[in-house]
């Protein structure tokens, strides 16, 4: 179904007043915050009028408070459109993505045996004592496995030369 032209015309309006005010182009007051809100649930939902659409948003706990506010907005009002909000956070971070009301799933890190595998994709020849630090300091998280040991030298990942310290 056509979107209505109307609404078409409704939702213009809002994206010009609402971005020009956020990027200083016309005057604009703090309460647009509501109308920012409204602007990028239009925006998006415009995003996703010929197909669906997902918008990923990684590190979240690192948004600002007027960029998470107008996302988690959007989130919780997308229940009629063919478009999904993904958003991406760690815990125990010091900042923290705040989304009361949407769904959440929270992630482990991978069992011994697949970290094994995402290590050996990256360090297929460590020594066994360096296998098994990496795996102990990246506890299943399978980015740390490939930053790990990506930065270590061949000597170091043949346990020929100590390791850091630390490795996070």
């Amino acid at each position: 179904m056509p979107p209505d032209p109307a609404w078409a015309a409704d939702r213009q309006r809002l994206f010009v007043t609402a971005w020009g005010g956020a990027l200083g182009l016309a005057a604009s007051a703090q309460a647009d915050r509501l109308l920012i809100s409204v602007a990028v649930l239009g925006l998006l939902a415009a995003a996703a009028d010929e197909r669906p659409a997902l918008c990923v948003v990684d590190d979240a706990q690192w948004l600002d408070q007027p960029s998470a506010e107008a996302l988690v907005f959007t989130a919780r009002r997308l229940r009629a459109e063919p478009m999904a909000i993904l958003f991406a956070a760690r815990e125990g971070e010091e900042a923290r993505f705040e989304a009361a009301g949407l769904p959440e799933l929270a992630l482990a890190g991978l069992a011994e045996q697949p970290a094994a595998e995402v290590l050996a994709s990256r360090a297929r020849r460590a020594a066994p004592g360096v296998r098994d630090r990496l795996l102990a300091e990246a506890a299943g998280n399978p980015l740390a496995l490939l930053e790990l040991a990506g930065g270590l030298s061949e000597e170091q990942l043949a346990g020929l030369v100590p390791l850091p310290t630390a490795c996070r």
